[in-house]
């Protein structure tokens, strides 16, 4: 398995989904927004036999059979839209799979705790009275990192289930796995207990 390889095919599985995200936020009202369906078709095909060489994906992918699927001008807007999103999906599992063999997740998770140990308190220049002021300096890092809102994480939303109770953290990253508390405490030697970054399922 050459990981160079399996990093550069899951940038490009990433790429694919977010041109996919874009050409139908271009316009989500108009009534030729999946005509590109044929396109991304016949790129994931390419991604695909070009990731079936470095590793075994016949289980849990297939092809689309481009030859017994219309045109865009002979297709049906309902049918675009099927084929479009079947597209969606089996890259979304492309990428998924890709980045549980190369542990993406688990590297990502670190690097997001060193960015914070090294970067939150450069981000805050007064003296915090209130959770809230780390909770907007975590925020800006965030945005200041190209994590979008929404997308990449969110503030206050979910709940995560610690031992018998639940409760709704500070910030979650749904595709990681990931929930983020974050706490102000007055006394320092209760400061390393209180500051943590935990891989939580949610």
């Amino acid at each position: 398995m050459d990981e160079h390889k399996l990093h550069e095919y899951l940038l490009y599985a990433d790429a694919l989904l977010k041109s996919m995200k874009e050409s139908v936020g271009r316009d989500p009202s108009g009534p030729w927004k999946f005509i590109s369906f044929r396109t991304y078709m016949r790129k994931y095909n390419d991604l695909v036999t070009m990731v079936s060489k470095e590793i075994q994906v016949d289980t849990i992918l297939s092809y689309f059979d481009t030859d017994k699927i219309g045109y865009e001008f002979n297709t049906a807007g309902v049918q675009q839209q099927t084929f479009f999103e079947a597209v969606f999906a089996n890259l979304s599992i492309l990428k998924a799979f890709l980045e549980s063999k190369l542990n993406v997740v688990q590297d990502e998770i670190r690097n997001l705790k060193d960015f914070f140990q090294s970067n939150l308190r450069k981000a805050i220049f007064d003296v915090p009275t209130h959770e809230i002021e780390i909770q907007n300096a975590i925020e800006q890092l965030l945005i200041g990192r190209g994590l979008s809102k929404g997308i990449d994480y969110d503030r206050e939303t979910g709940r995560v289930k610690t031992s018998i109770k639940e409760s709704i953290p500070d910030f979650i990253f749904p595709r990681l796995g990931l929930a983020l508390e974050a706490k102000l405490s007055k006394d320092a030697t209760k400061a390393k207990a209180l500051a943590r970054i935990s891989h939580t399922p949610i």
